[in-house]
């Protein structure tokens, strides 16, 4: 075999992986016996595609490859080198104001990986295709909803009110279900709905910012290990006080149990997990990976 021929070969090959990420982006995330096989997935659906783009293009597969290798260089995010955005920030629950262990905080961009996203990337960009607050099935819900309980208090705390009922409503209704065995499954906020209100953690929390977002709630997702959940802004210290004030008065049992929040550059967020009973509830623990602005 003369150098020439080992050379073309090398460059036929030099698609496959730059390909791969950008199939790894298209695909959802796939589970075999309990293991990530996405990667793999996508190599292999690569390598097949690129085997039939040469023999179809053989005479211009010095091209190809050079254009792959363009899209390395200028498309695929490169590992990032920003630092954690705003300060670090712990998790803290009022009264008796103890504060758990130091939290870093990554936006999506410092999460961007060489080739292959990171699980966190995969997951974050596959929430954030399933939110959709303009969604008219979710508007109406939200609308019906927001104001099922507390409009007595609406003259009291203004649209915080319906903040707070919709949060009520959905984790009152909320029942778990797990996703199949092979694959991590999204479902948009409407198929909640038209399912009664029913999913796991991914679900709930598409469900609820959704739905906040659709009546004007600013919200946002927070990336554990293994688990994900909504916060809802609670404004700034003065603003928080009214907050913490609603809270404790239209949910009454949060005071025996304080009121957990995180607080960042002078903002406050609060917990809107299903795992919390009420709005600022006590936070699933596990190492965090993102907080991401919705």
């Amino acid at each position: 075999m003369t150098v020439k021929t080992y050379g073309w070969r090398l460059l036929a090959v030099l698609p496959v992986f730059p390909l791969a990420a950008a199939i790894d982006r298209l695909i959802p995330e796939l589970m075999i016996a309990g293991l990530d096989a996405t990667h793999a997935t996508a190599i292999l659906l690569s390598l097949l595609l690129t085997r039939k783009l040469i023999l179809i293009a053989r005479p211009y597969t010095l091209a190809v490859s050079l254009c792959m290798a363009s899209f390395v260089i200028l498309y695929v995010p490169k590992a990032a080198t920003k630092g954690n955005i705003g300060q670090r920030a712990g998790v803290m629950r009022d009264r008796k104001v103890q504060t758990a262990p130091l939290l870093s905080m990554q936006s999506l961009s410092t999460l961007q990986s060489f080739l292959f996203d990171s699980k966190a990337e995969k997951v974050m960009r596959q929430l954030n295709a399933k939110i959709n607050p303009v969604d008219p099935v979710v508007r109406n819900f939200s609308v019906r909803e927001s104001t099922r309980y507390f409009n007595e208090a609406y003259s009291s705390y203004g649209p915080l009110v319906r903040y707070l009922s919709l949060f009520r409503s959905i984790n009152q209704q909320f029942s778990y279900v797990p996703d199949p065995v092979t694959a991590e499954y999204y479902a948009t906020a409407a198929e909640s709905i038209g399912n009664g209100l029913a999913g796991d953690c991914d679900d709930h929390t598409i469900l609820m910012i959704a739905s906040m977002k659709s009546i004007g709630a600013r919200v946002r997702v927070v990336l554990i290990e293994d688990h994900v959940y909504p916060e809802l802004y609670g404004g700034d210290e003065q603003g928080f006080l009214q907050v913490k004030k609603a809270i404790a008065e239209l949910f009454p049992e949060a005071k025996p149990h304080g009121l957990y929040y995180r607080r960042e550059n002078g903002k406050y967020w609060i917990n809107l997990d299903y795992t919390a009973t009420y709005p600022g509830g006590p936070y699933t623990e596990g190492k965090l990976y993102a907080i991401e602005l919705f």
